[in-house]
């Protein structure tokens, strides 16, 4: 309707999934390569979450468009169905035939024989599932047996399942666990930031053929502050302003268009407003605790009037106190075990070498001999040893160190952490697949694969689709290059520490120390 008004050669801001107009913001780009190095891997599932109309959709048929010719896709839109629907729609969606009323078994011997038919012709075959998170505990353990079917090289089938925040949450419990623990490559889509937002508005306007100053400063700013973020609030927002600027026969939308087109869309907000009474209490309950506090300070440290030289033996045995008051495990295996909850996994087996477990799903130890301020630039959580007491170190936040042991939370500020602390940690790093050492040049597989795709992410680069890539010359220089400026020794073999600071400098939700 307005598009001829504002010299647009269609509506630029429809909310249908289209790819044509996906904007790569830096973290859809590194989602996207997750993606596409996720289809070149054998078996095992992709995770891409992200909240409501963050883009997840739009992304993978991007990644469709992009896929080589051998590789068959089967998209899946709505899995809030049953096991043998689930397993009809995925062989219809390979161009299958289904014998009606098939029993389960059937579809599950039809489709194996249609993935080795594809494996025999040098073809992969992906399945995508969108909406995830309304697959029940049923259908996701009927998915993990479908990576089962295999050859005695490969998996057949590799899965990615895309959806809302709390799919990642439902397979961190107990029942999915095994589940969970055959994600070879997990992202998470997060909101535009206001930069991004404005990009993304003159990014569609353009791609529509028009101008990218339809809208004023002040008015994407309000856009951005109404949708937080969001590019399907984006979308909505923009789409219902430009339609009330064609109603007013106006060239430009303004702020005050944008909030009625707000009110609109989203509706009116209602300030919710606590009784005067309320207000009052609380503030008078913090004055009383500010009170109370000085008083008790007062008390400790200068009644009886205090020398400084008595405050200052208190403080000479405050390391000991804290020391005394620590309840940690006494070996490093079970705080490990610790450890990993912060990546979302836990392992029931307590009987096999807890590296050799977290290496099946990608997760590498590694033993270092560091002080803070290294401890500061590895930037991850760690296991160490305190008062002879194995802790974890989860964050440090406000010069204080939070540590913990099963049940028991602990803060230390930094100078007591010192006292305590002895120099040897133990980290959890996530693995590129394939990696087994160090690349070097001429190294091909799917690391060195990883590899590229990350380096190609951090130059602002379109990320290769092809797998089986070689380690060039040119990617080590870029190694190289990346090492330099993290004034570690550029010798250009990729080694675990290079490893760590390619997913620090990723936008892949990893556990961090501080932020």
């Amino acid at each position: 309707m307005y598009a001829d008004h504002f010299k647009l050669r269609e509506p630029p801001f429809s909310i249908a999934p289209n790819p044509h107009y996906l904007y790569m913001s830096s973290q859809h780009k590194e989602a996207l390569a997750h993606l596409q190095f996720g289809v070149q891997q054998n078996g095992g599932f992709v995770l891409l979450t992200g909240e409501v109309g963050t883009g997840k959709t739009t992304l993978c048929k991007k990644l469709i468009e992009k896929l080589p010719k051998d590789i068959e896709v089967a998209f899946v839109l709505n899995p809030r169905i049953t096991e043998i629907e689930l397993l009809e729609t995925i062989c219809e969606e390979f161009g299958m035939k289904v014998t009606k009323n098939a029993k389960l078994k059937s579809l599950i011997d039809s489709l194996n024989e249609y993935l080795l038919k594809c494996h025999s012709l040098e073809k992969k075959t992906v399945l995508i599932i969108d909406e995830a998170q309304n697959l029940s505990r049923d259908l996701l353990e009927q998915l993990r047996l479908l990576t089962n079917l295999e050859t005695n090289e490969r998996k057949l089938l590799q899965i990615i399942l895309l959806g809302q925040p709390e799919l990642a949450e439902k397979i961190k419990e107990e029942d999915l666990r095994q589940f969970n623990q055959r994600i070879t490559a997990r992202y998470h889509l997060t909101e535009l930031n206001e930069s991004e937002a404005k990009e993304y508005i003159k990014h569609r306007l353009t791609v529509a053929g028009g101008q990218d100053k339809l809208f004023s400063k002040s008015a994407i700013k309000q856009i951005f502050r109404e949708s937080k973020g969001i590019p399907r609030v984006i979308n909505l927002l923009c789409d219902r302003s430009l339609l009330g600027g064609y109603g007013e026969n106006k060239k430009i939308i303004t702020k005050k268009m944008v909030k009625k087109s707000s009110q609109e869309v989203l509706g009116e907000k209602k300030l919710l407003r606590k009784p005067i009474s309320t207000i009052l209490s609380a503030a008078l309950l913090v004055q009383a605790c500010i009170i109370i506090s000085l008083y008790s300070w007062k008390e400790i440290f200068f009644a009886d009037k205090t020398s400084s030289d008595q405050y200052a033996e208190h403080l000479r045995d405050q390391s000991a106190k804290i020391s005394e008051s620590l309840r940690g495990h006494a070996e490093s295996s079970i705080a490990l075990h610790d450890l990993i909850s912060l990546w979302g996994i836990s392992f029931e087996d307590r009987q096999t070498n807890f590296c050799s477990l977290s290496e099946k799903i990608g997760l590498r130890c590694k033993e270092l001999d560091l002080d803070l301020e290294q401890i500061f630039f590895i930037n991850r959580p760690f296991v160490t040893l305190l008062d002879q007491q194995f802790f974890t170190v989860s964050r440090f936040e406000n010069n204080y160190f939070q540590v913990f042991a099963g049940d028991k939370e602990y803060q230390l500020e930094i100078s007591d952490f010192r006292e305590l602390f002895q120099g040897k940690i133990k980290i959890l790093w996530r693995m590129p697949p394939g990696y087994s050492e160090p690349l070097k040049l001429n190294d091909k597989g799917a690391a060195v694969d990883w590899l590229i795709f990350q380096l190609a992410l951090l130059d602002n680069e379109e990320p290769p689709v092809e797998g089986n890539l070689l380690f060039s010359e040119v990617s080590v220089q870029k190694v190289k290059d990346f090492q330099k400026t993290l004034g570690i020794n550029a010798t250009g073999v990729v080694d675990p520490l290079t490893w760590i600071q390619l997913n620090s400098a990723g936008t892949t939700p990893i556990p961090k120390l501080s932020d």
